[in-house]
């Protein structure tokens, strides 16, 4: 049920457009990360910043610069129980390119490693998302 809950707030926040790179990183302790990586990329499209394996109950970040004011999305996935759910965030950029994508892992989450996306602006990079087992 905290799952569900979760993940509605989590799909809210991305429908409403939520834009603000320092509420998305303040959202983040320091417990919760549990490794970073720093990955450049395609053309204008970088990862500047990324905790992407977390553990149940943590949030992953994954911060991307690319082309100012542009749009860029995110498609990636998950599992709970038998099913596969899919999920996409969009973000554009501020005025200096860069942009954060953020996720909550419930309990439910299956531990494993999910391929992840990012796309925009002409540019794709092909990254990876885990969640630890407790």
């Amino acid at each position: 049920m905290k799952f569900k809950v979760a993940w509605i707030l989590f799909l809210g926040v991305c429908i409403m457009g939520y834009h603000s790179n320092v509420e998305a990183i303040s959202m983040v302790k320091s417990g919760n990360i549990s490794q970073k990586q720093f990955i450049i990329a395609q053309s204008h499209l970088k990862i500047i910043n990324a905790a992407s394996v977390v553990e149940h109950g943590g949030t992953g970040v994954i911060t991307i610069k690319g082309i100012p004011n542009t749009q860029y999305n995110i498609k990636t996935s998950y599992k709970k129980e038998n099913k596969t759910v899919s999920v996409i965030q969009w973000r554009t950029t501020d005025a200096t390119g860069v942009a954060t994508f953020n996720w909550i892992v419930d309990n439910d989450t299956i531990a494993g490693t999910y391929p992840a996306t990012i796309s925009g602006g002409g540019d794709i990079i092909n990254t990876k998302h885990t969640v630890l087992q407790n």
